[in-house]
């Protein structure tokens, strides 16, 4: 009995001690939980401090104050600064890869990145599955396109890529096309043609390299259209492709044109620039402002009559082979670069387009061989004036009543001495005439200014460029001479710049330049620019800037005395008004008695007394020279042509550049 006794007060105690242990870690679990929800606070507001310290930290970068708006903004801009080009396709494809990267600096950026559409508006279509991306990343906004097809792209995949853009054709904003293939140049033609508007397309290139377009050159009156499918076009260019191949539609934002053909001694048809084409396509782009055309090989398949009545053509919007057409006005036209212009035929573009506001022209002359051509009876020969130009008249000139700048390339002395003889330029403020490069400068004389313009007289002229000419020291004098209000003077690698500088002072070398007939040369110059010019010495430099000097003070002088002159009592004798002579009546009549008939007055020559502004007759002294530039002349050295700065010189600007 007592074993079972202990063994009852065991079980007891042990039970007891049971539900005791039980109690205690009822406890322990709720101590533990607590902790557990402790740990989980203190945990979470570490993390909520660590953020905060992270964000306080950025905003010791202030690019960081700003709002998602705003920098999504400036990734935007910054973007649209790199001024992508078609090239860029070949040569920097990294390029159109920014947004990704813009994505991977931070985890907002990544957000911004990915939620702005814009950002991923530049597309390089150069393979289906890039491609498929950055068309859904762009969302709805407006894309730019780069199209570069290579020879071993696959045929199908190509035709899928020109595909899927032709679908987003309704957001194309900028297209660029750089195409050697015939097949993808025929797809995109017929995607142009088609009668889909392209509502946002500002910027069009279509650059065809190194094939011909198999394909018969189709009729004007298919591709036009009376329907405005680019109603927001600004520039178009087109290279390797002839205009004969264009969609003709109403272009009424139409500003910059750019037509380049590579090919100059084939004559197949997509590089011809047929007159037909260009006139139909100037005539829907009435807002036109630059006009470049390069290595142009003009057809001229159409005929031209001034003063044809406009009331009975069929259609002035366009024109076909062999059509009767009057010269289109182009008055918003303002710069116009032609690069390889037949020099005899020059004046065909200015009679066939008028471009009466035009202000800058440029002109890259080809040599004096090279001719237009023109197409009769289906056959290419060259240009008939009597067949192809009506009503001409005989003395025509050309007037260009606002042009203020001239740039003249020319590769033979026979080519610039025919370019311009039917042109005038009564208000010419700037010309440049050069050699295409310094390996150009022959033994050949510059042409005598006289045999250049058919009005040698440039009575507006402020500033002159002459560049790796071989100069006649007394031609040069003679030029001069036509340009007295000159100002600015540059010469670039010239021959003979050192005799040209010496004419500057009106004396020679040996008598130290001191101008004994008080004539000068370019009275009113006031900044020399000398380059690459090594027969320029530094003793004749500064001579004639001291003679201008002195020369310049008399002046003041003189005017200081004729101004107090003026100051004298109102009774005397000498303030009475002096009145010019009549001019006797025998001087009227250029035949030398009044009976004789009146000379008729052919325009343009030297002799004509009729040009705005000219006083030859004015004695005018001349003017210090304020800024002298001074580069790659090895006969003057630095120090040499900084002494030339101060009051003993009157030049008060000099740069020099070895």
């Amino acid at each position: 009995m007592a074993i079972v006794a202990s063994k009852t007060v065991r079980g007891t105690s042990l039970t007891e001690r049971l539900r005791g242990l039980d109690a205690k870690l009822v406890d322990i679990g709720k101590r533990e939980e607590e902790a557990r929800s402790l740990l989980e606070y203190i945990l979470s507001r570490k993390l909520a401090l660590q953020s905060e310290r992270a964000e306080v930290h950025r905003q010791l970068d202030p690019f960081n104050w700003l709002p998602t708006e705003l920098l999504a903004y400036i990734f935007h801009a910054v973007l649209e600064c790199e001024n992508i080009s078609c090239m860029d396709a070949l040569e920097r494809p990294w390029v159109f890869h920014q947004p990704v990267v813009l994505s991977h600096v931070c985890r907002r950026w990544r957000i911004i990145a990915l939620s702005t559409s814009r950002l991923w508006s530049s597309v390089l279509a150069n393979d289906m599955p890039s491609t498929e991306e950055l068309l859904q990343r762009s969302g709805c906004s407006p894309v730019d396109i780069f199209y570069c097809d290579r020879p071993e792209d696959d045929p199908a995949e190509a035709t899928n890529i020109q595909t899927l853009v032709a679908s987003v054709s309704p957001r194309w904003r900028r297209l660029y096309c750089l195409m050697r293939s015939p097949r993808s140049v025929l797809q995109l033609l017929s995607t142009l043609r088609s009668d889909s508007p392209f509502p946002l397309l500002e910027n069009l290139s279509l650059q065809v390299y190194g094939m011909y377009i198999d394909s018969e050159r189709p009729a004007l009156a298919s591709l036009v259209s009376t329907q405005c499918h680019f109603p927001t076009l600004h520039d178009l260019s087109l290279s390797g492709i002839s205009l004969d191949y264009f969609p003709f539609t109403p272009m009424p934002t139409l500003q910059n044109l750019r037509l380049n053909y590579p090919v100059k001694d084939a004559f197949p048809q997509n590089i011809l620039l047929h007159m037909s084409a260009f006139w139909s396509l100037m005539a829907h782009a009435p807002n036109l402002r630059s006009l470049v055309l390069n290595d142009a090989s003009p057809v001229l398949d159409i005929s031209v009559f001034a003063d044809l009545d406009q009331n009975k053509l069929t259609d002035q919007k366009f024109c076909s082979e062999g059509q009767v057409v009057h010269p289109i006005v182009l008055q918003q036209l303002d710069k116009l670069v032609w690069f390889g212009a037949p020099p005899k035929d020059l004046w065909f573009l200015f009679y066939i387009i008028r471009m009466p506001r035009i202000t800058r022209l440029d002109l890259i002359l080809d040599h004096c061989v090279a001719r237009w051509l023109a197409k009769y009876t289906g056959y290419y020969t060259s240009v008939d004036t009597t067949r192809s130009m009506h009503n001409i008249p005989s003395d025509l000139v050309l007037d260009f009543d606002e042009l203020e700048s001239l740039m003249l390339v020319y590769r033979d002395n026979e080519g610039v001495t025919v370019a311009l003889k039917k042109m005038r330029f009564p208000t010419l403020k700037e010309l440049e005439i050069a050699r295409p490069s310094p390996d150009d400068l022959d033994h050949s004389l510059f042409p005598r200014h006289e045999s250049i313009f058919r009005e040698p007289r440039l009575p507006s002229l402020t500033h002159l460029t002459l560049r790796w000419v071989n100069l006649q020291p007394e031609e040069a004098r003679t030029m001069l001479q036509y340009m007295p209000a000159l100002t600015h003077l540059t010469l670039e690698g010239c021959g003979s710049s050192g005799k040209l500088i010496c004419l500057l002072s009106g004396g020679t070398c040996t008598g130290k330049h001191q101008n004994v007939s008080r004539k000068w040369v370019c009275p009113r110059l006031e900044e020399l620019v000398i380059e690459d010019s090594r027969d320029v010495k530094f003793r004749c430099l500064s001579q004639v800037l001291r003679e201008r000097r002195h020369a310049g003070e008399d002046r003041t002088k003189n005017a200081a005395l004729a101004l107090d002159a003026l100051n004298v009592d109102q009774n005397s004798p000498l303030a009475r008004k002096i009145k010019p002579l009549r001019r006797r009546a025998l001087q009227t009549y250029p035949n030398g008695s009044p009976g004789s008939p009146l000379s008729t007055n052919i325009l343009g020559l030297p002799s004509s007394s009729t040009v705005a502004g000219w006083g030859s007759h004015e004695i005018s002294r001349p003017r210090k020279l304020l800024s002298l530039q001074i580069r790659e002349c090895t006969r003057i050295s630095e120090v040499e042509a900084m002494s030339l700065m101060g009051d003993e010189w009157g030049v008060e600007e000099v740069v020099w550049e070895a």
